[in-house]
């Protein structure tokens, strides 16, 4: 059973465990408290976005979220029929649980595969095809894994900066690359 709560935006998929993903801004006081404190580095989420409480019978578990992928990243064209443009996929850019229970993880990644496509293309009008992660050892994806995402390699560990026009690469750290298809439709 999937109940819908479209003008409060609170979804759920899993109505007996009381399991639900809340829309909110990237501006929220406690969403953004947990983004920073989670990405202490990060200089804030760019781009077409949509961002989650995710809760359990009001109880606040955690935020997930998705945004625009970095530019020209090769391995996700490849990955993704050529003929979508980076529009038509997001980067899962934050998910941070702050309570931990068994095979919640996986639950919320469902949830959240679900929803976000359908929020996606009521707010930007672009078919959401697919979502990537990038994954920071030391964990090693097992959350996404788990939920049948595929591990395309890794990054080639360079930041870049612009403080110019002029781009400077330097060294960074070597992220894991998952990314899933959605499916077509609803």
């Amino acid at each position: 059973m999937i109940v819908l709560k479209k003008w409060n935006y609170q979804y759920s998929l899993f109505p007996k465990m009381g399991l639900v993903l809340e829309r909110t801004t990237k501006g929220d006081k406690i969403f953004s408290t947990l983004y920073r404190t989670h990405y202490p580095k990060s200089k804030g989420i760019i781009g077409r976005q949509i961002n989650y409480f995710i809760k359990k019978d009001g109880e606040l578990l955690g935020i997930i979220g998705g945004s625009s992928p970095p530019l020209r990243y090769r391995k996700f064209s490849a990955y993704f029929d050529s003929q979508y443009t980076m529009l038509n996929w997001l980067n899962n850019n934050v998910f941070r649980l702050i309570v931990h229970e068994k095979n919640l993880g996986t639950q919320i990644l469902k949830l959240f595969r679900q929803q976000i496509k359908i929020d996606y293309e009521e707010k930007y009008g672009d078919e959401l095809v697919g979502l990537v992660t990038f994954v920071e050892p030391p964990r090693n994806g097992a959350i996404y894994r788990a939920d049948n995402w595929t591990f395309l390699g890794m990054t080639q560990g360079r930041t870049c900066r612009r403080p110019g026009k002029e781009k400077q690469w330097s060294a960074g750290t070597q992220k894991l690359i998952f990314a899933i298809k959605l499916k077509k439709g609803r």
